[in-house]
């Protein structure tokens, strides 16, 4: 009997393998595994989210909110679902793979992120920034293997694998207010979620999915705020403040639409992820 994708993914969570080339299959083939796994790993965000806004204090504390709000519509699809999925990709998600060359440039952007808390002018960091990483490269991808590095990585690949996992996930609790820092285990678990399903497409169809997968995402959460900001007369942010009764005709609309929208994303995600289950019961 085939493998399940379900299961191929829960055998890869067990015994993840950082050095296997990435899967042969067509575009048609990657896309639809990759939105097959994250209907899955939406429903499971969405319901880990749901009961961390349960807990005192959360909802308030959370800082995403003022930053959208002071963004244009451009300003917050360009950083949502371009640029922040990128450097999120290339510091968290090329590590995963032996290359030097890959290693290199994680760290010339950790460092060129870092120094930007240190330097706030833009020409200094741009100058130090790529000369950080013009060097890593020139050192490092001499050799597009390291024999220690793809020795450390045959070697120890769940710790490397869920070490880089947890990073990504801890980084994400600088969207809260430090007063909640504590609750780290709690606040960042949906984005634990997500990072096991971006580094098993990173690893099994390429760095360009994991990618495609994170911006795919990121849009996919944004839209309904990107199309207030667009259409809105009165920008929407947080329904628990908005006056249904005080609604214009295209605001109500616009409302109507993205709650369709939200329930109807909910539904098809259930569906396929209940297919999905399906599928692998039937094959074990």
């Amino acid at each position: 009997m085939p493998r399940s994708l379900l299961g191929t993914y829960l055998r890869f969570l067990r015994s993840p393998s950082l050095t296997d080339e990435p899967e042969q299959v067509s575009g048609g083939e990657a896309l639809k595994a990759t939105l097959r796994l994250y209907a899955l790993h939406l429903l499971m965000v969405i319901v880990l989210g749901g009961f961390i806004t349960q807990i005192s204090g959360i909802e308030d504390s959370h800082q995403l909110t003022q930053i959208i709000e002071n963004m244009s519509p451009i300003e917050l699809f360009a950083t949502v679902a371009i640029i922040g999925p990128l450097l999120e990709e290339c510091i968290f998600r090329l590590p995963l793979r032996p290359f030097a060359v890959n290693i290199a440039l994680a760290l010339s952007l950790v460092v060129l992120l870092g120094l930007q808390l240190f330097l706030p002018a833009p020409s200094t960091l741009l100058v130090i920034g790529t000369a950080l990483v013009a060097l890593n490269l020139y050192l490092w991808a001499r050799r597009s293997r390291s024999t220690v590095l793809n020795s450390l990585y045959t070697k120890y690949p769940r710790i490397i694998f869920y070490v880089i996992v947890l990073s990504f996930s801890i980084l994400h609790i600088t969207n809260f207010d430090p007063a909640v820092w504590a609750l780290v285990p709690l606040l960042v678990l949906p984005q634990l979620v997500i990072a096991l399903w971006l580094g098993f497409v990173r690893l099994r169809y390429g760095f360009g999915w994991a990618f495609f997968a994170h911006a795919f995402h990121n849009g996919a959460l944004v839209l309904p705020v990107l199309f207030t900001k667009l259409l809105s007369s009165s920008t929407i942010l947080n329904i628990d403040e908005v006056d249904l009764r005080s609604l214009s005709l295209p605001d109500t609309i616009l409302l109507a639409g993205i709650g369709l929208y939200n329930i109807g994303g909910l539904v098809l995600a259930a569906v396929v992820a209940w297919v999905l289950i399906n599928e692998w019961k039937r094959a074990q």
